[in-house]
């Protein structure tokens, strides 16, 4: 009886739970004294790793089902893709807001020109030339890179466009006088970058796919776009032009104006200007002083620091 007990009890200790040490993770009955077949047969054997697969998910990932719906987040520049394989609205550098505050309030310079102050920037003007120039933004798919460069396309503009957005003429022409404009009565400089010459008319009729030649007048036309359409091609797109024509060297002017290169815009847009900082008696003098001047209120309407005069001038510093 004793004998059978004592087997029992034997049988009892092997079938028992795990230990409390084999519960911190070591084999079963790792120390067991017993007969050696017995205690391989009742060591737990090691259980293999399984094999990494290519592309498994990590934990808590968890992966939708073939056909789910799921949405992408735009990315924080605002450029990244969408689920559809659109991308996201891009925030304009120039808004309505800004818009209004660059040309609001401004006056005809010329107060002697026969049309002085009939055409003023008031808010239906603001308005549709908003809508004019946000039109031909995004038919020609344009749109400045940053603040900086924006702010030196509309500061050149301001120094030469007169007070008024819907009669932007060459001050020759805004005087009555366009036999006196340098290129002529019919070819004078029009629209907000002043497009001037037959040649320059011609191929920028051609860029834009009007006939400029023949209606010159057409970049004054205040239900059109080709005026706003003209100054954007001049200024990024049309190769043909000094802004961006390999012709010239240095940067063009959007990657210049990007890094407040002023100077290296003026050279390229207008370089009898780029006379010495000393010459101060020059009406060339006068000119690129307005010029910086301008761009540095603009800048300020973007929220930007002035630019050093010093710096922006685009001639011999010294004396």
């Amino acid at each position: 009886m004793r004998f059978f007990a004592v087997v029992l009890l034997v049988l009892g200790t092997l079938a028992a739970p795990a230990t409390a040490e084999a519960s911190r993770g070591r084999p079963w009955l790792s120390n067991w004294r017993g007969w050696p077949h017995r205690r391989a047969l009742l060591q737990a054997p090691p259980v293999p790793a399984a094999p990494k697969r290519a592309g498994a998910r990590r934990a808590g990932f968890v992966p939708l089902a073939a056909g789910a719906n799921f949405t992408v987040a735009a990315a924080p520049s605002g450029i990244g893709p969408l689920a559809n394989g659109t991308k996201p609205k891009r925030t304009p550098v120039v808004t309505r807001k800004l818009f209004f505050t660059l040309f609001q309030g401004d006056r005809d310079a010329c107060t002697t020109c026969p049309d002085y102050n009939k055409f003023p920037n008031d808010k239906a003007t603001l308005q549709r030339q908003w809508r004019l120039f946000t039109t031909a933004e995004k038919e020609l798919k344009f749109h400045f890179k940053n603040a900086s460069e924006a702010a030196v396309f509309f500061g050149n503009m301001k120094v030469i466009y007169g007070g008024s957005l819907d009669r932007i003429l060459e001050a020759c022409a805004r005087a009555g006088t366009p036999q006196k404009c340098s290129a002529g009565p019919k070819y004078y400089g029009r629209g907000p970058v002043l497009i001037t010459g037959a040649d320059n008319y011609a191929a920028m009729g051609k860029f834009l796919g009007l006939d400029l030649t023949s209606n010159p007048d057409l970049l004054l036309d205040t239900n059109s776009t080709a005026g706003w359409k003209s100054a954007l091609a001049f200024w990024a797109l049309a190769p043909e032009f000094s802004c961006v024509g390999a012709f010239i060297k240095g940067p063009p002017c959007p990657r210049a104006a990007r890094n407040g290169n002023v100077a290296a815009v003026t050279r390229r847009i207008v370089p009898n200007e780029c006379v010495p900082l000393a010459a101060r008696t020059t009406p060339a003098w006068k000119m690129q002083s307005d010029r910086i001047s301008a761009i540095n209120s603009v800048r300020a309407v973007f929220g930007l620091p002035p630019l050093n005069p010093m710096t922006a001038w685009c001639g011999k510093k010294g004396a």
